[in-house]
């Protein structure tokens, strides 16, 4: 009897403890869209950290609905733009989270804008390159990372032969 008094007791102080500390979690409501936009503009992913550095700025939760895929990439005078499909929530905010570009010297660039038209987002980077690149390598949400080889012109499309 003395043990399964011992067991009730246990479990009720177990059952006790997580009921508190379900209660004391601080509760995050939901980020409002002004102040995702804000944190938006102040971003400043590093390449090596990408991910981590847009949930830490941005906020997980607004991070994790990001979704889209790499459509078309174009160089013109120096200016490179990668298009994207995006699809759920970030579909329909006026602002686009950051993303990331490397060329083949290494060099790193955050976009300087980006342009909404429907679910299509480009992003643009000001290089220096007086010629297109051969390849680039984009880093975007979730983990994603894709390096694209360009054609002469400093072209690529989705379904081209890369």
């Amino acid at each position: 009897m003395a043990a399964r008094r011992m067991l009730k007791r246990s479990l009720f102080f177990a059952t006790l403890l997580v009921v508190l500390l379900v209660v004391s979690l601080p509760m995050h409501a939901p980020v409002s869209e002004k102040e995702l936009a804000r944190r938006v503009m102040r971003s400043d992913p590093a390449w090596n950290n990408y991910d981590e550095d847009l949930k830490a700025q941005l906020g997980a939760a607004a991070v994790a609905e990001w979704e889209g895929k790499v459509t078309r990439i174009q160089w013109v005078s120096g200016v490179l733009q990668v298009s994207f499909i995006i699809t759920g929530p970030w579909e329909q905010r006026e602002f686009a989270i950051p993303i990331l570009l490397q060329l083949p010297d290494s060099k790193i660039f955050r976009n300087d804008a980006a342009v909404r038209e429907e679910n299509k987002v480009t992003y643009r980077f000001s290089t220096a390159s007086e010629e297109p690149p051969q390849w680039v390598v984009v880093r975007y949400p979730f983990y994603g990372e894709r390096r694209i080889v360009l054609n002469d012109e400093g072209v690529w499309e989705f379904g081209q032969e890369e």
